[in-house]
């Protein structure tokens, strides 16, 4: 039944032909279509990273600025880890305005002004135990005070790229104007694990507070990061570190390291449901991020950057070519450097004798799904005035709009993506017309009947009949029906 319909309705070979042609083309067109998202994350906003480049593999709402709660104190530890260059012995002092900062129904480590602290206790502290108080005192260490909390993380988050993101205080207390995105939130993580010192602190599952001048007591301090206790249905054997925050504003927050197969995802989640959920998409998007990307080489051959006019004044004088030192990236699987293309930023002219930093965004090309499109920025690599001034003398000699050209348009991807989508629908035409011959020599041959516009004719005894007409066997009359048109 369904031959027959397909062959009412392509009569001729001609109609199949043209649609194998588009259907290849089509096919050449078709964007990837990669595996998404785990879809029933509970978190309002999230992204996965990778650890050591800082590249955003999958993100929701990843841009949107929301209360971040005491996941603040990632950025405020390294801060000060970085200031100590990784000396955990520097002495510290409890000041009176550390501890009055904040309200002793948040979380604190009970710290009692003039008491003579090492910057490990506080910062365990403020790791472990989420302690306000213990924030306060290393960001006065790294700031000189709180009023000055506000300019010096500005500062760094600015170094780090952070526009979305704006820290008024050390701890995370909500506060209108204290806020940071999916995106920044892992950046910042990323940075701080090249901190020395700060990963030990950020995996460290329990730590002891010793007395103190003012404090008799020993002071135990331990995770709350359900993904790395063992013995309940939240562990996750690749985790490796995290920090939680809470407050009735932002909801429940979490930022995460995990490690599998010696790759290194962070993963951040803000606004989740509840205390629980967040360890269950954490764990879903770690998977998806170890199980869905592979490395990929990037160099700046394959994704051709155009070059770069060279002025000295108002006149031309040459063209350069910009280079980046190849970079590895996660790409969904399946995808390749010819999924990838490359926008030079601020390389659209260079002055001899001005300042010249260009550099190139990478990003999937449209239609890829499952991942996040912006691949990073990165620098080029500009030609020492040297090779300049040699290219100037042979640009004069002759301009690079000849070979230069007919280089460029022999390896145009654009153009061989046509010649091999053209190829296939020819290829594939072809294919057609010979079924179709096939087809009709094994009808012929087997003696099934062949219907066309004049006359049906069959192999063996079956007579010639003129349409309408019932074929009769040898020595019987031809049987008349009623017409059929086909």
């Amino acid at each position: 039944m369904i031959q027959k319909i397909v062959a009412r309705f392509f009569k001729n070979t001609t109609r199949l032909a043209a649609l194998a042609c588009m259907v290849s083309v089509l096919a050449m067109a078709m964007p990837v279509q990669a595996a998404d998202p785990p879809a029933d994350i509970t978190a309002q906003t999230w992204a996965v990273a990778d650890a050591g480049t800082g590249q955003i593999l999958a993100d929701h709402g990843g841009d949107i600025q929301m209360n971040p709660a005491s996941i603040t104190k990632v950025l405020t530890v390294a801060l000060a880890l970085e200031k100590a260059g990784g000396d955990f012995t520097v002495p510290l002092t409890v000041s009176q305005t550390a501890v009055d900062a904040i309200t002793y129904d948040s979380s604190h480590i009970a710290l009692i002004p003039g008491e003579q602290v090492t910057l490990a206790d506080m910062a365990y502290g403020a790791m472990l135990a989420s302690g306000n108080d213990a924030a306060n005192v290393l960001a006065e260490y790294v700031c000189g005070s709180l009023d000055a909390v506000e300019e010096v993380y500005t500062a760094k988050l600015e170094q780090l790229g952070c526009t979305g993101t704006h820290f008024v205080n050390a701890h995370g207390l909500y506060d209108p104007q204290h806020y940071t995105t999916a995106k920044d939130m892992a950046a910042i993580l990323c940075w701080a694990l090249t901190v020395p010192g700060f990963e030990t602190v950020f995996n460290s599952m329990e730590y002891t507070m010793q007395p103190t001048n003012l404090q008799p007591e020993a002071r135990p301090f331990s995770t709350a990061d359900w993904l790395r206790l063992h013995g309940i249905k939240y562990h996750y054997d690749p985790a490796r570190g995290s920090k939680n925050g809470w407050t009735t504003e932002s909801g429940h927050t979490f930022v995460a390291l995990a490690e599998k197969d010696g790759r290194r995802l962070v993963c951040v989640l803000l606004n989740c449901q509840t205390k629980y959920t967040k360890f269950v998409d954490a764990a879903k998007l770690f998977e998806y991020g170890f199980n869905e990307f592979s490395p990929v080489t990037i160099t700046s051959e394959q994704v051709q950057l155009a070059s770069v006019p060279v002025y000295d004044g108002a006149t031309q004088v040459t063209q350069i070519q910009l280079d980046f030192e190849p970079v590895t990236l996660l790409l969904k699987n399946g995808l390749t450097a010819a999924d990838v293309v490359a926008t030079p930023l601020d390389a659209d002219r260079y002055v001899m004798g001005r300042p010249f930093t260009p550099s190139v965004r990478l990003s999937l090309r449209q239609g890829v799904s499952g991942q996040t499109a912006d691949l990073g920025v990165y620098s080029l690599e500009t030609p020492s005035l040297e090779v300049i001034l040699q290219a100037a003398s042979s640009f004069a000699a002759a301009p690079p709009d000849s070979q230069a050209v007919r280089n460029a348009d022999r390896h145009d991807p654009i153009r061989w993506t046509a010649v091999l989508a053209l190829a296939a629908g020819i290829a594939a035409a072809a294919c057609v017309v010979w079924v179709r011959r096939v087809q009709l020599r094994r009808r012929l041959a087997g003696g099934r009947v062949s219907r066309t516009r004049g006359l049906s004719y069959t192999r063996g005894p079956v007579l010639w009949r003129m349409p309408g007409q019932k074929a009769s066997r040898a020595g019987g009359p031809p049987v008349q029906r009623k017409h059929k048109r086909y």
